[in-house]
């Protein structure tokens, strides 16, 4: 198991991490995916954040932040995570402002996947049918889960894209991303297994407090816990706020 401490992690060895164990966990030590996160930006040169293929088993990545990644700087895929050939379990992760060709946030082939309790906020996908937060070619051999996860304002095409098998959604809020929420893939699961097509209510997105209001959909109740990777927030603003363009200025 690698954990790391609260921190930004950027630069050489903190992305595009293609790395060789054939299982591993990697996760945050606090549990919180705003105290510890991986920042892609770079000026003009593209990066992800972990690339993982054929002959890699069972992989966890938890309680991570990955931003503005773009899978130009690995084949055009996965604008933050690529999984190919192995069974990853990504829970309690924040994905915001990603971007690639296919999968904004995520892309993954033959896989065993499991999404669990994550945000994805604002990713992009660039290409026709590409999909802003996941992406699949699995070729009929891959079996995906997203569970209790917020899929929201994807900035290009369909929430979930899927080449293949389908995806499962239990408790899920897929929501006013651009190209559709509940189409394709996915189609049919609005409104059975607790998934809803709802505002989810984030305190202060533009400046990244992802925490949700006490009244969003959300929030824990019915048949559903908590959806998404943050807990309730005390107020409509962050104790110290930022901006998408401030985060990215420290770091040219």
């Amino acid at each position: 198991m690698i954990l790391l401490g609260d921190g930004v992690f950027r630069g050489e060895g903190n992305w595009d991490l293609q790395l060789t164990y054939k299982s591993l966990t990697i996760a945050s030590e606090s549990g919180d995916p705003t105290r510890t996160f991986i920042d892609c930006t770079d000026g003009g040169t593209l990066h992800t954040a972990f690339y993982f293929i054929f002959g890699y088993s069972d992989v966890v990545i938890r309680g991570l932040g990955m931003f503005n990644g773009d899978g130009g700087g690995v084949m055009g895929v996965g604008g933050a995570v690529s999984v190919f050939g192995c069974r990853p379990t990504i829970d309690t992760c924040i994905f915001a402002g990603n971007r690639a060709r296919y999968g904004g946030a995520i892309s993954a082939g033959t896989v065993n996947l499991h999404i669990l309790s994550c945000t994805f906020h604002e990713n992009e996908a660039t290409a026709h049918r590409g999909d802003a937060a996941l992406f699949i070619d699995s070729m009929g051999q891959s079996f995906v889960e997203m569970r209790d996860c917020i899929l929201a304002f994807g900035r290009g095409g369909r929430s979930i894209e899927v080449w293949g098998e389908p995806v499962t959604l239990d408790c899920c809020d897929v929501f006013g991303n651009v190209g559709g929420d509940y189409i394709g893939a996915i189609e049919g699961q609005l409104g059975i297994r607790g998934n809803i097509s709802a505002d989810p209510l984030f305190c202060d997105p533009e400046n990244l407090d992802l925490r949700l209001h006490s009244d969003s959909p959300c929030a824990p109740g019915g048949e559903c816990g908590l959806m998404g990777a943050l807990p309730i927030g005390r107020g409509p603003t962050p104790a110290e706020a930022t901006t998408w363009g401030a985060i990215k200025a420290l770091y040219r």
